[in-house]
C-alpha cells in the first residue's frame, strides 16, 4: 500500500510543479476546458451524488462551475 501512496504523491507533484510553470491565463483556459469536460460527461450527468472540492494552491479551480 506504501508503494502506491507513494507513487500517487510522486505523479501528483509532477503535475502540480506543471501547473506552477503556468501563466494564470494558461491555467484559468485549461481549467475551463478541464470543467466542460466533466460537465459535458455522462458520468457526471447520471451521477447521483457528486463529491467536489475547494481548490487550493496549484490546483484545478472548479470554483467558477455553477
Amino acid at each position: 500500500m506504501y508503494e502506491i501512496r507513494k507513487h500517487k504523491n510522486e505523479i501528483r507533484e509532477f503535475h502540480l510543479s506543471r501547473r506552477r510553470e503556468m501563466s494564470d491565463e494558461q491555467k484559468a483556459a485549461l481549467d475551463e476546458k478541464i470543467c466542460g469536460v466533466l460537465l459535458s460527461s455522462a458520468t457526471y450527468r447520471y451521477a447521483d451524488t457528486i463529491l467536489m472540492y475547494y481548490a487550493k494552491d496549484d490546483e484545478v479551480n472548479i470554483n467558477s462551475v455553477a
